[in-house]
This record gives C-alpha cells, structure tokens and sequence, in this order.
C-alpha cells in the first residue's frame, strides 16, 4: 500500500465506518494505522489525513503528535446513523476531499465513494 500511496502527494483515509468495537475490518485498520504511524514518514512525500467519527478516541491517541497526519473527527451522533453516512460518505466527504487537495481516496470498508476519481 505505501508504494502506491508514495505516488500521492496527500492521502485520504477513511475510518468513518469503523466502530469504536473493533472486530474484523476494525482490527486490521486499526494494526494498518499503528503501521503506517511507525513508519519514518520523512522518507515519503505526502501528507495522510485520516478521517473517523469523534465517538472513538482510540484513533486520537494513536494519530495526533505526528507532525505528517492530521486527524479530522466527524460527528458520531449523526454519522453513525446508517442513511445519514451513507450521505457523507457518498458525498459531503468526497467533496471535503476535493476541497482539500486530496489525490487519493483509501477507504477499508465495502463501500467507497461512487462519484468521484479519487478513490483507491
């Protein structure tokens, strides 16, 4: 994932879906966020933003303090209602992102936003 991630200059990833009770899905993000975290990002040229809902401080402990990403909490008391994610996912986040700069769209989940080229 880092080779193809190095040709971005910055970096969406989503964990909007991601309940505060990780299981499955939940556990490989979380190990893959610990990696990417770790990794000495001075090497790569690009920015990462992570994006997960306000309600899971997990993902607050493990990103904040590194000076290449950046964590953007969304609201938990609306998103994570089924019809109203559905929304932000499909079109409020990849408006966000546009707005951004971001090139790239990562999403770990079986939904990913439909109308828009930036998603991997």
């Amino acid at each position: 994932m880092l080779q193809y991630m190095a040709m971005s200059k910055k970096i969406a990833i989503d964990l909007t879906q991601i309940p505060p009770n990780k299981t499955g899905i939940g556990v490989y993000a979380l190990n893959l966020v610990k990696e990417i975290i770790a990794t000495d990002l001075s090497k790569w040229d690009f920015e990462i933003t992570f994006f997960a809902q306000d309600d899971d401080n997990e993902w607050q402990h493990i990103i904040n303090g590194n000076n290449r990403c950046q964590l953007i909490s969304i609201n938990s008391s609306t998103y994570r209602k089924l019809f109203r994610r559905f929304l932000f996912e499909q079109f409020t986040f990849p408006r966000l992102c546009k707005k951004m700069g971001i090139d790239t769209i990562y999403s770990f989940h079986y939904t990913t936003p439909y109308f828009t080229r930036i998603c991997r």
